[in-house]
């Protein structure tokens, strides 16, 4: 390497270190500096209104779940809206249930699910319609009869 490229690869080097050191501010105007809080003055007070309408809220919530229980006993509301209320309560309560479905893939299941399409492709190709009784009749259904 000459001498001439090695100055060059230390400008580089320099201006690439020089850049590193480089203060975020001017780079990144709305970043915070390391070891500053993002909001330093905390959450802002609640006004007047706001607390008084808190208050009023807080005062109402032992009526809107006598209203609620009223809903429940009666005759008159569908049974869709009771579930509904249902779910409220237990979800203000309890909070929202978190659902996960584990999938496991092994070889004998992804083999089977091959044969199973291979299958189901070739009854199209053999005038087969998509749906039909008889292309349809091998595939599992979740959560019921197929019919």
């Amino acid at each position: 390497m000459s001498n001439r490229q090695v100055a060059e690869m230390e400008t580089v080097e320099a201006a690439v270190a020089a850049e590193a050191v480089q203060e975020t501010p001017e780079r990144y105007p709305n970043r915070f500096k390391r070891g500053q809080s993002g909001n330093p003055a905390g959450r802002p007070k609640k006004t007047k209104e706001e607390e008084a309408l808190l208050d009023r809220l807080k005062n109402l919530t032992p009526t809107a779940l006598d209203q609620m229980e009223k809903m429940l006993k009666s005759e008159r509301i569908a049974a869709l809206a009771k579930v509904r209320i249902i779910e409220i309560i237990l979800e203000r309560t309890f909070g929202k249930v978190e659902s996960s479905v584990k999938v496991t893939n092994t070889q004998e299941t992804v083999e089977a699910a091959a044969a199973e399409l291979e299958a189901l492709f070739a009854s199209w190709d053999e005038g087969g319609e998509a749906g039909s009784a008889s292309s349809a009749s091998s595939i599992p259904v979740v959560g019921g009869d197929p019919q």
